[in-house]
């Protein structure tokens, strides 16, 4: 299968009741965006996507990101794309990963790209038969947050976000102002003793959020996002995404 918008798609392959499907979009410019989307085995019809942006080092492939996808899907039924970030995964290119990475996220140009390629992914997953995003939420950890802010701020498809062990930095001071377009409810889950982002830099994006919003830390430093943590994640995203109608601008669902 191939589109304007899918590049190429790989074919199914299942295990444990989850099926799994490489895809390449066409990204930001034209670019080839590499990916993975899984949903429920032999699943039809549209379900509520979760947009799952992986760490520092990490990439769709990453098992513990692979992990998360496939609790989502068996836990909810829902469908969860993971594309690589910018210079991880199929993404990476010559030199110190790290340092490269480094340099990217210190351009303003790399969140707008970002942005786009979400939207691309998007795109892709509403032509999939077994996805057609009923809903959309974004669930981003660390690199992922701080990519997520701007993806999540530029598409109104995310219903919601769970932003993860992630903040605004000191000198990142453009990114909480993108973070105050987000007007949609946000969970943010932090470490308290997180070696990365501290506390203050946890605030500076809570406090930019124009959205509903509610923070939580829990001890520990950045790596060590609990089960129990996870699982305040996934009921908040079920309570938004499950569609119940409200009045007036109360959230959906209770959180």
């Amino acid at each position: 299968m191939t589109t304007t918008t899918i590049l190429e798609l790989g074919a199914p392959e299942t295990a444990k009741g989850v099926t799994t499907r490489h895809l390449w979009v066409a990204g930001h410019e034209g670019r080839r965006v590499p990916g993975v989307v899984l949903t429920p085995e032999a699943a039809t019809g549209p379900r509520p996507l979760i947009a799952l942006g992986h760490g520092a080092g990490g990439s769709k492939d990453d098992e513990q990101m692979r992990q998360i996808a496939r609790w989502f899907v068996r836990r909810e039924s829902w469908g969860v794309a993971i594309i690589d970030g910018p210079v991880h995964g199929e993404r990476a290119g010559d030199g110190d990963a790290g340092t490269v990475a480094r340099q990217e996220l210190g351009r303003r140009e790399t969140y707008d790209a970002m942005a786009i390629d979400w939207q691309r992914t998007l795109d892709a997953c509403a032509e999939l038969p077994d996805v057609g995003i009923e809903a959309a939420a974004y669930l981003g950890f660390s690199m992922g947050t701080m990519l997520g802010i701007a993806t999540v701020a530029a598409e109104p498809r995310f219903r919601c976000a769970v932003l993860a062990i992630g903040g605004v930095l000191d000198g990142a001071s453009a990114l909480g102002e993108v973070a105050k377009g987000i007007d949609r409810p946000v969970l943010m889950i932090n470490q308290a003793e997180d070696e990365i982002f501290s506390r203050t830099s946890a605030f500076r994006l809570y406090d930019a959020l124009s959205g509903p919003k509610r923070v939580f830390f829990y001890p520990g430093g950045h790596t060590g996002v609990p089960r129990e943590a996870m699982e305040r994640a996934r009921e908040f995203l079920h309570a938004q995404l499950a569609g119940d109608e409200v009045a007036g601008d109360t959230p959906r669902g209770t959180w």
